[in-house]
């Protein structure tokens, strides 16, 4: 073969070959580019090195007295990383040997040391970068971890890895649960956790970590990260102890009468401060649960406790007077296709104002409403005062899902939905007057009542107080609340009038106590008036009012939606929680209590009793019951605090909640090494005497092991 032949052809076999290589090298870009394109794409996500948010630390919210309502609780997944570069051989060497003990003693308790010497030396050998110790381990399992030999030489060298997550944790359990409410994530979010989202939730940090496996990412250190910024603590206005009186409360009657749901608010009259808000509906097993906030979120219909915006409004528009006279007449009155009637006979038809009021009579609030506001422009000015009364308006409460009222004029009526052609020139203004055909929540009929405690002056209800950061105030959320006057002087004070007479010498008679005085009404609403096959009437019993009568300091409501046994009425069933709470507040604060002895005393007679002490409550029965002391005992409880007026002592309930920290502030050193030391908390002691500081808030959960008490 001549030299050119042989040329050309080892070039044609080049040619060849490299069109070959050209032809598989194009098909492997068309593979991977189409039938392989997301297997790549995911390959590249797996191993790629990326920025990562870094949950910020979420701010606890707390009660009046700073117990623990919601806190965060940090927990990790705590890993080696094998193949970090800044590990060397003789570090791992020199330590493997007392890292498997000590990886046996606290972490993998069933396998021997050798058996996790092996797994440590195969992976180190492997170069496994995640390998996993524990699994959602707490932050004193992470503290140990940190101490081990290798790790703590730290993340280069020791190639310690802890992923940190974290879990909201109620000490409290249910109490107050709906309103502490929940944040994203869990489920839906609502309640203030969702409200003060912005407040709690602090700014988020940024790190970049590398994909070492599926699922599985290390951080970077020596790329820039930006620290997280934790978020602020919000203390709101809510007692521990008097929730927890108007829950047990409401759920023994709850269960007596088997009811649907309930609700019972309590608000401090000055301020618009919810300290407690119950909620509690029926499950399917026959139990109460709080699984839904009835007292800012259901709208029902108020029947007679809606009489005193009525009543409010004639004042304001035809300046009535208490001794005017009613016509009751029979007892009943034909309105338009319907019949208004009163609940109970009375001995007369003809009645004053004041009276009528007491008795609830709905036949003389149908009357009066149809003489003075059902003609003309009576309908207008009638909503014109519902306006003013702030009952026609959300209370902006920081739970959201509030409702507007259902308060609506003809006019409103066209343009709404389903209420269109509801409006009765004959018969909405007399029915309305006695609180039929409109709906509030219980919060906004309860922030009504609490402007007339509060001399007429209307206060937003609020459940958030302070924002705290690191135990210091940051500022006060409502720091210049201001109030607004919803009607003139006269007519508020002939309004109070009439919510004492109420309670004096009405259907609200067996809340009078010798000790205290209460203003109010009671209210029994039928709900299923329109149905006319229905098999048994419903009802919902409520009272709202306020105590003390002459300086009020908390206005409450209490609402029991469908009662089945024994009775339906406000007096007998919602009226009862009322008084339970106010027996509460009486007992437990000092500013409530009646002066029994405001004299002097002699010097001789000057006998040094116990103010305030805290204990078992069987030893202080004890104790009284050989002294032969008066005492008064607010409800059942373990757990005791001595209140003593002049002469008699309150045992009032001091709350311990299960795995959380008790408060022992007050108690002897006996009782406090009770609680405490069963709880399985090492106590250190200094000092002599009762304890008057602990180092652990009460209501914390029960991390740490260890406190110290101070006795004084």
């Amino acid at each position: 073969m001549s030299i050119r032949k042989e040329i050309l052809s080892r070039a044609y076999i080049t040619f060849y070959v490299l069109v070959l290589v050209s032809v598989v090298i194009m098909g492997q870009v068309i593979k991977i580019d189409t039938v392989e394109r997301a297997y790549w794409i995911q390959r590249g996500e797996d191993y790629s090195i990326r920025k990562q948010n870094v949950e910020a630390q979420r701010g606890n919210i707390y009660a009046d007295d700073g117990s623990l309502l919601a806190t965060s609780i940090p927990y990790f997944d705590i890993r080696i990383d094998f193949g970090s570069e800044a590990m060397r051989d003789e570090y791992f060497n020199q330590h493997v040997d007392s890292l498997s003990i000590y990886l046996q003693r606290d972490i993998w308790p069933k396998r021997s040391v050798a058996q996790i010497k092996q797994k440590l030396v195969r992976a180190r050998k492997d170069r496994v970068r995640s390998f996993l110790i524990a699994r959602n381990a707490d932050f004193t399992v992470v503290e140990k971890v940190k101490k081990y030999p290798l790790l703590s030489l730290g993340g280069y060298k020791g190639g310690l890895v802890l992923e940190r997550k974290s879990s909201r944790l109620k000490p409290y359990g249910n109490l107050a649960s709906r309103s502490i409410g929940r944040m994203a994530g869990d489920r839906k979010p609502l309640g203030l956790e969702m409200y003060y989202d912005d407040l709690l939730g602090g700014k988020d940090g940024l790190r970049y970590v590398q994909r070492i496996a599926r699922g599985i990412d290390i951080p970077i250190h020596d790329l820039t990260e930006i620290d997280a910024q934790e978020g602020h603590d919000l203390q709101t206005s809510i007692n521990v102890n008097l929730q927890d009186i108007a829950e047990y409360s409401l759920r023994q009657v709850l269960t007596e009468h088997e009811a649907e749901w309930g609700t019972a608010i309590v608000m401090e009259v000055k301020s618009g401060h919810v300290k407690a808000i119950a909620n509690l509906g029926q499950t399917a097993s026959g139990g109460y649960y709080e699984n839904l906030n009835y007292g800012v979120g259901r709208l029902y219909e108020l029947g007679s406790t809606f009489k005193l915006a009525t009543m409010l409004a004639l004042f304001e528009d035809q300046d009535l007077e208490l001794d005017d006279p009613v016509s009751l007449g029979p007892g009943y009155m034909r309105v338009g296709s319907g019949i208004i009637r009163d609940s109970e006979g009375h001995p007369f038809d003809t009645t004053t104002i004041e009276h009528n009021f007491a008795i609830s009579s709905n036949v003389g609030m149908a009357k009066l409403a149809i003489k003075y506001f059902r003609s003309d422009d009576g309908p207008d000015r009638f909503f014109k005062y519902m306006k003013q009364f702030h009952l026609k308006s959300k209370t902006g409460i920081e739970i959201p899902g509030e409702p507007e009222p259902d308060i609506y004029s003809k006019e409103e009526r066209k343009n709404i939905p389903g209420k269109k052609g509801t409006w009765s020139s004959v018969m909405s203004i007399p029915y309305m007057a006695h609180g039929y055909e409109l709906r509030t929540t219980p919060l906004q009929i309860l922030a009504f009542y609490n402007a007339v405690a509060n001399d007429g002056y209307y206060v937003p209800p609020r459940l958030g107080e302070k924002v705290m950061k690191s135990g210091s105030l940051v500022r006060m959320i409502h720091p210049n609340m201001k109030s607004v006057r919803i009607a003139s002087e006269s007519s508020i004070k002939k309004a109070q009038h009439l919510l004492k007479e109420v309670v004096l010498n009405g259907t609200g008679k067996n809340l009078i106590s010798p000790d205290y005085s209460v203003a109010g009404k009671t209210g029994t609403t039928r709900i299923n008036y329109a149905d006319k096959d229905a098999k048994r009437k419903k009802y919902i019993a409520s009272f709202v009012g306020y105590f003390p009568t002459d300086q009020p300091k908390y206005s409450c409501i209490v609402v029991v939606n469908d009662p089945k046994k024994h009775a339906y009425y406000g007096s007998k069933i919602a009226a009862p929680v009322f008084k339970e709470i106010v027996d509460y507040c009486y007992a437990t604060d000092p500013n409530l209590m009646k002066v029994l002895n405001d004299k002097p005393m002699l010097a001789s007679a000057q006998i040094q009793l116990p103010v305030y002490e805290v204990g078992y409550s069987k030893d202080f029965e004890t104790v009284f019951g050989y002294l032969g002391l008066k005492t008064r005992k607010s409800t059942e409880s373990e757990w005791t605090v001595i209140l003593q007026d002049s002469t008699d002592f309150t045992l009032a309930p001091r709350a311990v909640r299960e795995k959380a920290i008790p408060n022992v502030v007050g108690m002897g050193l006996r009782d406090a090494l009770y609680l405490l030391e069963n709880l399985d908390v090492r106590v250190v002691v200094q000092g002599t005497g009762k304890v008057t500081r602990q180092s652990i808030e009460p209501g914390s959960p029960i991390n740490n092991k260890k406190i110290f008490l101070t006795l004084g």
